[in-house]
């Protein structure tokens, strides 16, 4: 045991370094205590005319502090949220030629403010699908 681990050991001991005893016990936690979380779910996407062949790559199931920043009242945390969770694009081009990578800013200054608020629209329809889903099968 080394020079700290024993320290700790004799702190722990002691109840603290105020020499208080605890009465709780440590919690005990299990890796194997309840099912896992799914992994990153990405889905393509398809634009609707007039951007028929556009399609687009999202992160479904993002974690909620990049969902706020998405429906946050700042710009910058939206564009930096949605450049997070739209992964990629089909080779998108415009007359200065192939698009840059959606988490890149140059990206959505690029693009149609359309394209960008239809893009956004449809991430936001696409995380409601499975709520949505149990809504529905519960209402029967």
């Amino acid at each position: 045991m080394s020079i700290d681990q024993e320290r700790l050991a004799e702190m722990v001991d002691r109840g603290g370094s105020n020499g208080a005893v605890s009465q709780t016990p440590p919690p005990q936690l299990s890796q194997a205590s309840g099912p896992k979380l799914p992994g990153r779910r990405e889905v393509w996407l398809e634009l609707p005319a007039p951007y028929d062949g556009h399609k687009f790559k999202m992160w479904v199931n993002f974690p909620g502090s990049v969902g706020e920043d998405l429906n946050g009242a700042s710009d910058d945390l939206m564009y930096a949220a949605i450049g997070q969770v739209v992964v990629e694009h089909n080779g998108w081009r415009d007359d200065l030629g192939t698009l840059p990578p959606p988490s890149e800013p140059a990206f959505w200054r690029r693009i149609p403010q359309e394209l960008a608020v239809t893009i956004i629209s449809l991430v936001r329809l696409e995380t409601q699908k499975l709520p949505n889903s149990v809504t529905r099968s519960r209402q029967r």
